[in-house]
């Protein structure tokens, strides 16, 4: 079945190029930060940044034809409740829920790229602020 998982890019105009990973669920968050410490000296760059971080992400797999895919302000699957937008013009990761219905929710944690870089427990952020999220939602509806 694979190990699906997306990543978002934002450009100048706030448009969202996402890449669909069929395979880089287990190691999102270890190649996300690796490719955003490659991308590091273009970083302030929009257009270098992003494409540094998403040739990074892909790696040597650029003339397979399967295992990834683009779009543009269109999620695509995830086997994960949220997606990571990397956000350069802002210096900034932010992580949405995912509604497996193929639509971004709410954000949920917003963190500099250099705060992400050094969080060590990126799986239990994203742990709490979604049980967050639900309990908020269930506090609404009560």
């Amino acid at each position: 079945m694979g190990d699906r998982f997306t990543f978002g890019v934002t450009d100048r105009g706030g448009d969202v190029l996402y890449l669909y990973s069929h395979w880089g669920g287990e190691d999102w968050d270890k190649d996300l930060k690796t490719a955003l410490i490659e991308a590091s000296p273009r970083i302030k760059d929009v257009s270098y940044g992003n494409r540094i971080i998403i040739s990074h992400l892909i790696g040597d797999q650029w003339q397979h034809t399967t295992g990834f895919g683009f779009s543009i302000n269109n999620v695509m699957d995830t086997e994960y409740g949220y997606v990571p937008i990397i956000d350069l013009r802002n210096g900034t990761v932010n992580f949405y829920s995912y509604s497996y219905e193929g639509e971004l929710g709410d954000k949920l944690v917003e963190l500099s790229i250099n705060d992400y870089l050094d969080t060590k427990d990126i799986y239990g952020m994203l742990h709490h602020a979604q049980l967050d999220l639900e309990e908020a939602r269930e506090d609404v509806s009560v």
